[in-house]
């Protein structure tokens, strides 16, 4: 005997399911499949290094800042100096982001 709610919840249970199907199939893709970058197998050149990335060694007793310039370590003369740390070194730093990072801080700004 063919009840007419019957077909109806038959209808509607059969879409519940066939969602959840489809959503679980892709919880069991393959790693492979969903990871990033070139998937044609081929190796690929790395890319050109920039002129942010080709900068020159700087002497000792320098260090390279942000923008590649090579900067005095902080030390114990004043002269020139940006700020004066509060281990009492003196920083020649061009920016105030790290000034002092390894040396307790900025104790006075110049």
């Amino acid at each position: 005997m063919d009840v007419p709610w019957g077909r109806w919840l038959g209808d509607v249970m059969g879409a519940k399911l066939s969602r959840l199907i489809v959503c679980c199939a892709f919880a069991f893709v393959p790693v492979s499949l969903t990871s990033f970058g070139p998937s044609d197998g081929l190796a690929h050149a790395a890319p050109a290094p920039s002129a942010h990335t080709e900068r020159p060694m700087c002497k000792a007793g320098t260090y390279k800042n942000v923008n590649g310039k090579c900067i005095k370590k902080p030390g114990s003369n004043p002269a020139g100096a940006t700020a004066k740390c509060k281990d009492g070194t003196y920083s020649y730093s061009t920016h105030r982001s790290g000034t002092c990072s390894g040396h307790k801080g900025v104790s006075i700004w110049y």
